[in-house]
């Protein structure tokens, strides 16, 4: 008996390691021991103020100690050629290269598959301003600090699940880590740009320490539909934070083949959380605190099956549906159960679940 209840507790572990890989947004991520950091704000022709300073610092915190004067940098671009007219995604890397140099680096520059095949011996610092993700091996295998703007990367850097979990147009982003050097001239909370720029993020794993992530809090965990044979893959997954009736915040996701969902908020604080799903009541989680840069684990149980019109109700206009669609083929509505077809077993539920209310 010992043996088979620790086989279900890897399995469950299992399961809910699977759901956490790679759900968090990081945009800023370093290597807790060795100078490798992710810089997400790929679009560096873009920057302004904020986004300068943190590049500098994460360039700084990177480095070597000494003067910039002092140390040789190599910049992988687009193509390497610092040309605005080659190509749109070579201006990213003419503004880092433009930086460095007025910072005081010597800089050399190269095309993107460099990072590949390059001997990086001769230099202090070797960094990537572009998002295509480049076998990065090379790098690490030298030994060298290194900054990346590619999100691809990280996982060969030890920091990242190496999936891109955003690629958006927006102005602000959390610091959620202050304590490092990087971010701690910023409070906790929201950092927000003069201007929106493209930001890139991947989700920490590993050796890697998120300091600025897309929100405030992720919230992951698996949702339990009642009786349905058929993949939720894809079922939209609604879900509000709410303080007693006043609705916080309102999140959308798609379920995974596996039931799990994962939704972004920057509602922070207590609340409680309230998810629906189409033809299946409403269920309401108890109340709990959400901090700035928290990933929590929220299971919904049970949703109730049977509510066609989607009025959070199982009730006789759902049973008349039925009765109307009854015998046709799926997918509809109606077709509670999801094996195709509705019949006596989509009534059935309507029956089971009759009178059943969802959650508020």
């Amino acid at each position: 008996m010992s043996r088979l209840i620790g086989f279900c507790f890897v399995i469950v572990f299992i399961a809910f390691a699977a759901v956490s890989l790679a759900v968090t947004r990081d945009i800023v991520i370093v290597h807790k021991s060795k100078p490798i950091a992710y810089f997400g704000f790929y679009r560096a022709n873009q920057m302004t103020g904020d986004g300068w300073t943190l590049f500098d610092r994460t360039v700084d915190w990177a480095r070597p100690a000494g003067a910039p004067n002092t140390q040789d940098v190599f910049l992988a671009t687009y193509n390497g050629t610092l040309n605005p007219n080659s190509h749109s995604a070579e201006l990213g890397g003419i503004a880092v290269y433009n930086n460095l140099v007025a910072r005081g680096f010597n800089v050399t520059v190269g095309a993107q598959a460099t990072i590949e095949t390059g001997n990086f011996a001769a230099y202090d610092l070797v960094v990537y301003a572009w998002s295509y993700p480049r076998d990065a091996t090379n790098v690490v295998n030298q030994g060298k600090p290194f900054v990346t703007f590619s999100a691809g990367e990280t996982d060969e850097l030890g920091i990242g699940t190496g999936a891109e979990m955003m690629h958006e147009y927006r102005d602000n982003s959390w610091v959620i880590d202050n304590a490092h050097s990087i971010t701690s001239p910023y409070a906790l909370g929201v950092l927000t740009f003069p201007n929106s720029m493209f930001m890139d993020a991947t989700s920490a794993s590993g050796f890697g320490r998120p300091l600025i992530r897309a929100e405030a809090v992720t919230i992951t965990g698996f949702v339990n539909l009642d009786s349905y044979v058929a993949s939720p893959e894809n079922i939209e997954f609604n879900v509000k934070a709410k303080s007693g009736a006043l609705v916080l915040d309102k999140m959308t996701a798609l379920l995974a083949s596996d039931s799990s969902y994962v939704v972004y908020t920057n509602e922070v604080g207590p609340y409680h959380l309230w998810g629906k799903c189409t033809h299946w009541l409403s269920e309401t989680l108890p109340e709990e605190d959400y901090e700035i840069g928290g990933v929590y684990r929220r299971n919904f149980d049970l949703l109730r099956n049977g509510d066609v019109d989607e009025s959070n109700a199982v009730n006789l206009p759902d049973m008349n549906s039925i009765f109307i669609a009854f015998a046709s083929a799926g997918p509809a509505p109606e077709d509670l159960d999801g094996d195709g077809i509705v019949a006596l077993p989509d009534l059935n539920l309507t029956f089971l679940n009759f009178g059943q209310v969802g959650a508020e």
